[in-house]
C-alpha cells in the first residue's frame, strides 16, 4: 500500500473481520503522543511501516488514527458490522434514478458498476423512442411510473421524481417521497427526510435507533452515513425520525 486511501481501505477491511476493534470514548477523547521521528514499527490501524503517533501504546500514522476514530463513531456501543447492515434501513424502490442518454453504452456499463452495490440508485438507458413524453418529463421516469401504476390496488403509491442535475450524458432523477423504516428493536415503523447529496451516494446506511427519553417516552433517530466504495465516510448525521403510518 502506498497511498492513504489504501491505508483506510485496509483499516475498514479489519475493523469488518474484527482483526481491529472500534475506538472507545477513553481512545477518541485522549491526546495522542507524537513521537518526534518515525518509527520503524508498523501501524496498528494499515501496518504499513514508519508510524509516527502513539495511542494507548499502539503505534499509528496519524491520519490512520483521525480516520480510524471518525469510521468507528457510528459502531461505538452498535451491533457488529455484519449486524448493523442487517438492520439498516432497505428501499422499496430505488431512490435514484440515473437515465444515460441513448448511444452512450460505455457511460451506461460505467455507471451500471459503480453503482452495483446499492439497492438505492437504479441506472437505465433513455427510452425516449419508446414512450415519448407530451408533459415535459423525463420519458424513462414516466414509463417506470405508468408500469409501476398496473400493480394491485394495495401496491405502495408510485412516487414522484424530480431531477436533481444534469451531465452531458446522462440526467439524475430523485424521488421526493419520505423514506420509511423500522425500528429494529421495537418494530414501530417510522419515516425520514433525506439531506440533499450532491451525487447519488455509492453507499448509504440508514439505522433507526430506538432512544429512551423517560419510562413513558420513547423517540426514533436515523444514523445516516454516506460513504464511498472503499469505506470513507463523506456524510455522517443523526436525523430525527417521525412515526410512520400505522403509528398515527
Amino acid at each position: 500500500m502506498n497511498s492513504q486511501r489504501a491505508r483506510e481501505a485496509r483499516i475498514v477491511e479489519k475493523l469488518g473481520s474484527g482483526a481491529l476493534s472500534p475506538a472507545t470514548s477513553a481512545e477518541s477523547a485522549g491526546r495522542a503522543a507524537l513521537e518526534t521521528k518515525p518509527s520503524a514499527a508498523g501501524c496498528h490501524g494499515c501496518d504499513e511501516l514508519e508510524a509516527d503517533t502513539l495511542v494507548g501504546g499502539q503505534p499509528w500514522h496519524h491520519r490512520c488514527l483521525l480516520f480510524w476514530r471518525g469510521r468507528s463513531e457510528f459502531i461505538v456501543g452498535r451491533p457488529a458490522p455484519n449486524a448493523r447492515l442487517d438492520a439498516c434501513v432497505t428501499p422499496e424502490r430505488p431512490r435514484w434514478v440515473i437515465v444515460v442518454r441513448a448511444g452512450r453504452p460505455a457511460v451506461y456499463a460505467r455507471l451500471r458498476r459503480h453503482f452495483a452495490g446499492t439497492a438505492w440508485v437504479e441506472v437505465v438507458t433513455d427510452r425516449r423512442s419508446v414512450l415519448p413524453s407530451g408533459n415535459g418529463g423525463d420519458p424513462t421516469v414516466e414509463r417506470r411510473r405508468i408500469e409501476r401504476g398496473r400493480g394491485s390496488a394495495t401496491s405502495a403509491p408510485v412516487p414522484v421524481f424530480r431531477r436533481a442535475y444534469r451531465e452531458d450524458d446522462f440526467e439524475v432523477y430523485e424521488t421526493t417521497a419520505p423514506i420509511m423504516g423500522r425500528c429494529p428493536q421495537c418494530g414501530r415503523l417510522v419515516t425520514m427526510e433525506l439531506p440533499r447529496f450532491a451525487e447519488p451516494p455509492v453507499r448509504l446506511e440508514l439505522l433507526v435507533v430506538h432512544e429512551t427519553i423517560s419510562p413513558a417516552t420513547v423517540r426514533h433517530v436515523v444514523e445516516a452515513q454516506s460513504l464511498s466504495a472503499t469505506g470513507r465516510i463523506l456524510l455522517a448525521s443523526r436525523l430525527l425520525a417521525r412515526p410512520g403510518p400505522e403509528s398515527m
